[in-house]
């Protein structure tokens, strides 16, 4: 069966709806082989968890979530929530963790106070200062759901019952950091696959801009929108309709089949600014493509696109045209 895709996040720029996350640049802490800059960290405090975009699918019942995580430091006695799903209106998740102190994986609800436990490993699968592959897969969420946890391709969980957490009816976002505590927690390469699609094989790679593309029609360099962390003082901008924007990206190592792209861009406009609608595409085989536009706000905000196929040739994306991309940005009224 072929793969759904729901959403993908490697960088803060795609967690933007809950507290936003520290990026950490230390290595070890995150693979660099394709093209990945950072791990992030969920916020200290629990009242407000990194959250990342609402799912391209919207809310879903069955999903399977993969990403890499490293926990640092000492567990000093508590538990340490890692991540999970949850749903974007409030702080009801589902939630993969280190339980009460140990290296035992378990498996909790989360209703925006308390952390119920569920289900724990009877090893000890998990370890400190070690990069971890994760995968939780949630099958008909609900009163009689099935959840299955791997760490590093090991099936650790295995729990079905009633899941429910308040009046979540469903989910539709990656949440990470739903409470505080005294480990770190460093997180990369999320990949969500709606109902039954299985993320255990999937790995995430990011293209940033590293050079000035064909086109560069809005004041600014391609420095001045790659940055690792985000930074909002610095930025590309037009105030006029129909110009586009450009930049190459670095290239990815080895070779992949690629389930399809996403393109992000943290994006607002000026009150009062002729420019309302941004458009993102690619540069393919020499053509641009762009979608139908976004609505921009005066806020920041981070907007989105993805496509499974090459939309300029209409077949699956080829590996061969993934270090030739260029990133495309196209103002419209």
């Amino acid at each position: 069966m072929a793969f759904e895709f729901a959403w993908a996040g490697g960088e803060d720029l795609f967690f933007q709806k809950g507290g936003l996350p520290y990026v950490d640049t230390t290595s070890g802490r995150f693979l660099t082989d394709l093209g990945q800059r950072c791990s992030l960290q969920a916020p200290s405090g629990g009242g407000n968890p990194t959250k990342g975009e609402v799912w391209y699918t919207g809310n879903l019942t069955s999903a399977m979530m993969s990403w890499r995580g490293y926990i640092g430091g000492g567990l000093y006695g508590v538990t340490v929530p890692m991540g999970g799903v949850g749903e974007s209106a409030t702080l009801n998740s589902l939630i993969v963790g280190a339980k009460d102190g140990t290296l035992k994986s378990a498996l909790y609800t989360f209703d925006g106070t308390t952390l119920t436990e569920l289900a724990a490993e009877a090893g000890t699968a998990l370890f400190l200062g070690q990069l971890q592959k994760i995968d939780l897969q949630v099958l008909n969420y609900g009163t009689d759901a099935t959840v299955n946890v791997w760490v590093d391709g090991v099936l650790v969980i295995t729990f079905t019952g009633n899941v429910t957490v308040g009046d979540m009816a469903s989910f539709d976002i990656c949440v990470f950091g739903v409470t505080s505590g005294a480990t770190y927690y460093y997180f990369s390469e999320v990949i969500v696959g709606a109902g039954t699609s299985d993320s255990r094989a999937l790995r995430l790679g990011t293209q940033a801009g590293n050079e000035e593309g064909d086109t560069d029609e809005w004041s600014g360099d391609y420095t001045d929108w790659n940055p690792v962390a985000l930074d909002d003082d610095n930025s590309v901008y037009t105030a006029t309709a129909g110009q586009d924007e450009q930049a190459k990206v670095n290239g990815l190592t080895g070779v992949w089949n690629v389930l399809g792209c996403q393109l992000g861009a943290r994006s607002s406009m000026t009150d009062g600014s002729p420019v309302t609608t941004e458009k993102l595409g690619w540069k393919t085989n020499g053509t641009v493509n762009v979608d139908a536009g976004q609505s921009l706000s005066t806020d920041w905000d981070c907007y989105q696109r993805f496509s499974q196929i090459n939309p300029v040739t209409g077949n699956p994306w080829q590996w061969s045209e993934i270090n030739a991309l260029q990133i495309e940005l196209q103002s419209a009224a």
